[in-house]
């Protein structure tokens, strides 16, 4: 069995869980970049404290019930291994192949000549090449920070929450989820405006 062989931590324990619940806890290519992740990420921590490797996890997590297509739930577990660790794209490429590697370097904003793209270069190219996995990856990777802005300071979680009303709201609403779409509105409104002063309820319609 492939969790006998390495993933013996809580959160790969959680997301096998969820996968077989989907048929997939046997799944090659999904198994792999979890050893991938859990690789490069090793070392790094969450402000948490919690190591990295549970972000891409729960944001596979998160995923699971729009997708079960295993480049997009592997794509989402490496989404941040070219910009936070020394991975590259080729390596990604050469181990993975050519769509994950695509999907992971739009979702990377280091540039290999040194610049750095903004999220709205990326969201902006994902929308321009009509790739929806790259916005989903994005979708849930944003909606994980969210959820676990708590232990970064303030100024920063309000940061995160004007870039999630600016920038993420889009993405739900394009692909359709409108609940989720509601949810991160009432999330970032709370973060905003934590007295229920909100200036935001015209625009959206929304009632926190």
């Amino acid at each position: 069995m492939y969790l006998q062989e390495m993933l013996d931590d809580q959160y790969s324990e959680s997301l096998f869980t969820k996968l077989a619940q989907y048929g997939l806890e046997d799944n090659e290519i999904i198994i792999k970049s979890m050893r991938f992740a859990k690789f490069y990420h090793k070392g790094q921590n969450r402000k948490s404290g919690e190591p990295y490797y549970m972000h891409p996890v729960a944001v596979a997590l998160m995923i699971l019930p729009y997708t079960i297509h295993p480049r997009i739930i592997a794509s989402a577990l490496m989404h941040d291994v070219v910009e936070d660790t020394i991975a590259t794209i080729g390596l990604v490429l050469d181990n993975f192949g050519w769509r994950i590697a695509e999907i992971v370097d739009r979702l990377t904003r280091d540039r290999p000549d040194g610049s750095k793209l903004s999220v709205l270069e990326i969201l902006e190219d994902a929308y321009q090449s009509k790739d929806n996995s790259v916005l989903l990856v994005k979708l849930f990777d944003k909606m994980h920070n969210l959820y676990t802005c708590q232990y970064i300071e303030e100024k920063k979680q309000i940061k995160l929450a004007q870039e999630v009303l600016e920038e993420t709201l889009v993405i739900a609403a394009h692909l359709g989820y409108i609940d989720i779409e509601k949810e991160l509105y009432i999330i970032c409104d709370k973060i905003l405006n934590p007295k229920g002063d909100s200036k935001q309820k015209n625009k959206y319609n929304y009632v926190s």
